[in-house]
């Protein structure tokens, strides 16, 4: 069918009514194919096996389902993209060349940084995964499970660097609770030292269970 602005095909029944606002349409514009449904409240299916289920869900309210024709019955705060697997497990995968990256990111702007304030991401060159944090990586995990925190090449399991300031680790108990920090060797304790709450919170030193040293 040709419409005045292009092929259109109008598509309509005894629920929607016969005007030209209702029901739904296919038409192309210019090099734009749409594909709409004109229906206050109305959704928009495309599915296999002849069952929504199996398909992509678009509510009027834009938000998507994959697997589910209901995204909003999900959490408010993240039920704009919805995925899921009734049975079994379910995914997302992003697949990008070996000599690149891949990531999601938190925007809040569509210019410069403001586009990644946030974001996770895998770079495939060096099989690092990194966490962005006020619009630049600020950790990063290797390929042998090191950490680093400030830095992209942790040099032990955990690595904090500071370029510009101090670098601190916080230990923060509850008030009446001793802070510690234990060392082990094969599952096994062999050292700690802890912040003594019940004795002045001195710092104390114990080595394979028995008492080393108190500051």
């Amino acid at each position: 069918v040709f419409h005045t602005t292009g092929p259109y095909v109008h598509l309509t029944n005894t629920t929607t009514g016969d005007l030209s606002s209702d029901g739904g349409y296919i038409s192309m514009i210019g090099t734009e194919l749409r594909l709409g449904n004109q229906e206050a409240g109305g959704t928009l299916s495309i599915f296999t096996n002849n069952s929504t289920g199996n398909g992509i869900t678009i509510l009027s309210t834009g938000n998507v389902g994959i697997g589910t024709t209901a995204p909003t019955n999900y959490y408010s705060g993240a039920d704009n993209f919805v995925i899921k697997q009734a049975s079994g497990e379910g995914g997302m995968s992003i697949v990008t060349a070996n000599d690149t990256s891949g990531a999601i990111y938190f925007a809040d702007g569509t210019t410069g940084d403001l586009q990644y304030r946030g974001g996770i991401g895998y770079t495939h060159t060096t099989d690092k995964l990194f966490f962005v944090s006020g619009g630049s990586a600020k950790a990063w995990i290797d390929t042998d499970g090191n950490v680093g925190i400030g830095t992209s090449s942790p040099a032990g399991n955990l690595e904090v660097q500071n370029v510009s300031g101090v670098a601190d680790i916080i230990i923060d108990s509850n008030t009446g609770s001793d802070s510690v920090l234990r060392f082990y060797e094969e599952g096994v304790q062999q050292w700690s030292i802890l912040q003594d709450s019940n004795d002045s919170n001195k710092l104390k030193f114990y080595g394979n269970s028995d008492y080393r040293l108190t500051i």
